[in-house]
């Protein structure tokens, strides 16, 4: 959400939509808020993918699915491409949110399963300042300005170059879990015991 300061801004002069103009402003719109086409359907397929191929595989596919959104709207050329994009992006973000709270709940110690979920909570925040300061930074100069004065001071391959680098972090963060669920993390033995279960009933 922190990156927003600066995506606002940037994907306006990627994708021409500088002036404030009634189209301008619901391709911006739509931009922003197309996300939640993709979290949206995770939601209704999470608990089925969870059941049949365990958590772990759950939580690696939303990092997957976080890593292609974010580095494709890094490069993305124009606002179809954004908004397949941010719709990847909201895939990834429904599968992380919905996998890791049910691996958490069975995977820590008991006393520990409260403390390690209410985590969450704090990191929004947190994320969403460090993502203002960052997004701070890449706008450089003339972050003060008006999207329709801000473009003309720049570049497309400088407006292409801040994209990148403003989408970078959060597509690190995506081959991050990608990494973790992929190597070092045990898959849930709950599940597991579910799944031997049902194969000693025959099911």
């Amino acid at each position: 959400i922190g990156f927003a300061t600066a995506a606002g801004t940037l994907w306006r002069c990627a994708f021409d939509l500088g002036p404030e103009t009634e189209a301008n402003e619901w391709g911006i719109s739509i931009l922003f808020s197309i996300i939640n086409v993709g979290g949206i359907p995770f939601g209704f397929v999470a608990g089925w993918i969870m059941e049949t191929f365990g958590r772990r595989k759950a939580v690696m596919l939303g990092g997957i699915n976080a890593f292609v959104g974010t580095a494709l709207s890094g490069i993305a050329t124009n606002l179809y491409i954004a908004c397949l994009a941010r719709i990847i992006t909201g895939l990834g973000i429904g599968g992380i949110s919905s996998s890791i709270p049910v691996y958490i709940d069975e995977m820590a110690p008991r006393s520990s399963v409260g403390t390690l979920q209410a985590i969450g909570g704090p990191c929004i925040p947190l994320t969403i300042f460090l993502g203002n300061l960052f997004a701070f930074s890449i706008l450089g100069p003339h972050r003060d300005l008006k999207p329709a004065e801000y473009c003309p001071e720049h570049t497309k391959d400088d407006i292409f170059f801040k994209n990148v680098t403003l989408m970078a972090p959060a597509a690190l963060i995506g081959l991050c879990i990608i990494a973790v669920a992929g190597t070092i993390m045990p898959e849930s033995k709950k599940w597991k015991g579910s799944v031997e279960m049902d194969a000693s009933e025959g099911k």
